[in-house]
């Protein structure tokens, strides 16, 4: 399938700052200095009740003192998604009393030291991310991964339904009373995600009886590859009447365009983005947004580790939790 295409190049986005050189920092006892990093809750308690409750979850606390250190082990401090996820294993973490550390190792095979340390782990991969599933076999711990990965062998596993994302983005165009309807995303061939939202773009629109056009394809998601690509779909065809873009970044480039352009918003063109990224709320006018709730994978993943650690199963049964995306209310 032949795509339009536009290249910009990617800015460096900051999300979080993490103090350097955790894992080769030690105490004056030779213990990892890791309280620098930890998000840290004020109690550590020693829970005497048999069980606790955690969200859906029991967890049988008998016989065992529950752990009070998890570490959320991600690859890049860049992927805007991470700090949603880490607000979901707080969510949970404030409940017990848990302390998280969060740690850039994936990807990075010696930095493992003090790891032995934790008492669990949380894997965050990202979408185009191989996962190395003997690098969590080797630390010997209860580990869930989250991310939209292929085979995560014997471990738990909490992934995004990407694809009924999409279907809900298409219907709600639709549901404007959108009669043609474009799709705007990163190539294909670039991630699984990236194919699973066209995917869902494509059931919807067959189920409407909609021509099905080709999407417009952007190589890299910021605002800038909006503006341009934007730009190009002006001037080379017609304005469709609903356009779905499958990263908010781009989306706000579209509408910055848009509007400069004298396009009236949304009365002649409707704009749906994906991720609900905290600034669509700013944007004027409002950018609607698909949330694929990695807040809430980030508290089911903990939720299961909870259960891991606390019920010493060890050796869960490989199992995928899909977390359904959600069109937020006005």
């Amino acid at each position: 399938m032949p795509y339009k295409s536009v290249s910009t190049q990617q800015p460096k986005i900051a999300v979080f700052d993490l103090l350097k050189n955790v894992l080769g920092e030690s105490n004056n006892d030779g213990s990892p200095a890791f309280h620098a990093a930890l998000r840290t809750r004020s109690r550590r308690p020693a829970f005497s009740a048999n069980a606790i409750q955690i969200g859906n979850t029991t967890c049988d606390t008998r016989s065992v003192s529950v752990p009070a250190r998890i570490a959320v082990l991600i690859e890049s401090l860049s992927d805007p998604h991470i700090n949603k996820i880490i607000s979901g294993v707080e969510a949970i973490a404030a409940e017990v009393g848990y302390e998280i550390a969060i740690l850039n190792v994936l990807g990075k095979e010696s930095l493992r030291t003090g790891l032995d340390n934790f008492d669990g782990f949380i894997a965050c991969y990202s979408d185009q991310a191989k996962v190395d599933l003997n690098y969590l076999d080797e630390l010997g711990k209860p580990a869930v991964i989250v991310g939209n990965v292929e085979n995560p062998g014997r471990y738990q596993c909490v992934s995004i339904d990407y694809r009924k994302g999409g279907q809900l983005a298409v219907n709600y165009l639709i549901d404007q009373g959108c009669q043609k309807i474009m799709m705007v995303t990163s190539a294909l061939t670039n991630t699984a995600s990236d194919l699973e939202k066209y995917l869902g773009y494509r059931d919807a629109m067959k189920k409407s009886g909609q021509a099905l056009p080709e999407p417009w394809v952007v190589r890299e998601s910021t605002i800038e590859a909006g503006i341009e690509i934007a730009a190009q779909m002006f001037k080379t065809e017609a304005l469709p009447d609903g356009i779905f873009v499958t990263n908010d970044w781009v989306a706000a480039g579209f509408i910055k365009f848009l509007k400069k352009a004298g396009v009236n918003l949304p009365v002649k063109t409707t704009i749906i983005g994906f991720g609900n990224e905290s600034f669509c709320q700013i944007v004027e006018p409002d950018l609607r947004s698909i949330d694929f709730r990695k807040e809430l994978a980030g508290s089911t993943a903990l939720n299961l580790l909870v259960e891991q650690i606390s019920n010493r199963n060890f050796s869960v049964e490989s199992k995928t939790t899909i977390i359904e995306p959600a069109l937020p209310a006005d």
